[in-house]
């Protein structure tokens, strides 16, 4: 995908970058518990989101058993809009706000890409489903 590599990465390795920079600086500067355990969460989705970036393949080759929805782009889009949360808290100073946008920015993009992409007879929880993974059924008993 041309406009994932040459727009969306540059996009989301400069938001993971200023979400990390944000994180570390927060960490020392939070008075309470919650800011700092938030920063914690913060920095170390950051350094996945600055690996994504940079290869996709030692995402898939060692993460994917801890992370197998970055494997696919509509589930990493979704990841990537919950991360950019973290930083609109009220801790996270003009720094923190822009990288969030950044990483908003490009969850709406590779979710919008993917569905521009999928066939009209997708279903929703296909988009979700990992190669191989089945499900577990209901029994009738």
């Amino acid at each position: 995908m041309p406009i994932e590599n040459f727009v969306l990465r540059p996009i989301k390795l400069i938001g993971g970058i200023l979400s990390l920079l944000t994180g570390i600086n927060n960490i020392f500067s939070s008075a309470s518990y919650m800011s700092t355990l938030v920063c914690f969460y913060l920095c170390f989705f950051s350094f996945v989101i600055i690996t994504n970036s940079i290869s996709k393949t030692i995402i898939e080759t060692y993460f994917s058993s801890l992370f197998p929805f970055l494997c696919k782009s509509f589930s990493e889009g979704v990841f990537l809009i919950i991360i950019s949360s973290l930083c609109f808290g009220g801790e996270m100073e003009i720094m923190g706000k822009f990288s969030g946008v950044l990483l908003l920015i490009t969850g709406c993009g590779l979710i919008i890409l993917n569905l521009s992409q999928q066939k009209p007879n997708k279903k929703l929880p296909d988009l979700f489903a990992n190669d191989g993974y089945i499900p577990p059924q209901p029994t009738n008993n």
